[in-house]
């Protein structure tokens, strides 16, 4: 069972490209430092925004525009990286009472949604995972993990015409995968929407029907030019039919493939969404014993059915985190698909919603 302490920790760690300093509020440290971290499955990057009372001057000048920050938060023993990103503004001193009040935000991670549109080519049988890392270090934007559901070859070569940030998400999600910012890095990550992966499937059949038909063309093709190879003209043209159906082939093959791969990641997908318990190995057990701070609430929408939760602040979640829910209402592991760290003074507190 996962432990967790009621004595909380917050630790920020700044580098303003001169030098390093971290400010820790614990019992041994009273600075008074307050924040509010979202995260979510939105690829462009969360705004955070911290609050410290009563920094001294000279302290305060030490934050600079896009210097980069770590936010820790925890127990007693038990401190992790919530999110890291980069200042994007300072606000003007304020006072409440007697207490001043510094407040900076930052961006998780670095947003590259600005970046200036590429254009480059990649040759036939380029893999999708050879364009998306291609497109990314053209377009200088780390990604940290690289994982596709439903790898795809593009056979006749492909042509990346756009902004970068699109174009990741556009290939990645032909491949049953999503790009997420999560703690302020980027990942490709499986897509666990069961009517995303079905429009792969939809895409995967009508291009394994195509290829299909274009083997067929070419086997008609081949055996045509056999009946006639009397010239040098004719025993080439029968040569240039065998070369054409063997790729033909090739590609029919990989299509087929690719179409199975598609069906079987959402048929494992679909049975899981009606499971009263997934079968994933979670991350995170979140009981009353380990935080959970009331019952998790229900909601329907559209987007399908969500549970909302509010437990005791706990690193350990973020968004694509398996959390195993354990109370009279709900009894079932889910993944995290948004959420908050906060902490006000008082409230110390991750909330989220799970899918």
């Amino acid at each position: 069972m996962t432990k967790y302490q009621f004595i909380h920790h917050v630790k920020l760690t700044i580098d303003n490209g001169n030098r390093t300093m971290t400010l820790e509020n614990d019992p041994t440290h009273m600075l008074e430092i307050h924040f509010s971290l979202p995260f979510s499955s939105d690829p462009v990057p969360n705004v955070c925004t911290v609050t410290i009372y009563n920094l001294s001057q000279t302290t305060r000048n030490f934050f600079r525009k896009n210097a980069h920050v770590v936010m820790q938060a925890g127990y007693t023993d038990d401190v992790g990286v919530l999110t890291e990103g980069h200042i994007n503004k300072i606000q003007p001193l304020q006072w409440s009472g007697v207490d001043s009040q510094f407040i900076f935000t930052f961006i998780e991670g670095t947003d590259y949604s600005a970046k200036k549109d590429i254009s480059m080519t990649f040759k036939k049988k380029s893999s999708a995972a050879t364009v998306i890392k291609g497109i990314a270090k053209k377009a200088d934007i780390p990604i940290k993990s690289l994982n596709l559901q439903v790898p795809k070859i593009y056979t006749t070569g492909y042509t990346a015409d756009g902004q970068p940030l699109e174009l990741i998400q556009e290939v990645a999600k032909k491949c049953g995968s999503v790009l997420r910012v999560v703690r302020g890095v980027y990942k490709v990550v499986y897509d666990d929407s069961i009517t995303d992966l079905n429009k792969v499937v939809k895409t995967r059949t009508d291009e394994e029907r195509s290829a299909h038909t274009k083997y067929l063309n070419a086997q008609k093709k081949t055996a045509t030019a056999r009946k006639s190879m009397r010239t040098a003209n004719q025993r080439a043209t029968y040569r240039k039919r065998v070369s054409e159906q063997a790729t033909a082939k090739a590609v029919w093959q990989e299509t087929r493939t690719a179409l199975t791969r598609s069906k079987k990641a959402a048929k494992q997908t679909s049975a899981q969404s009606k499971r009263s318990t997934a079968t994933k190995s979670a991350d995170f057990l979140l009981s009353f014993g380990t935080g959970l701070l009331e019952e998790p609430t229900y909601s329907d929408d559209d987007d399908g059915a969500r549970w909302n939760f509010n437990c005791l602040l706990q690193h350990r979640i973020t968004v694509g985190s398996v959390v195993q829910i354990k109370s009279k209402s709900l009894n079932r592991t889910m993944t995290v698909e948004s959420g908050e760290h906060s902490f006000d003074g008082s409230s110390f507190t991750t909330t989220g919603v799970l899918k």
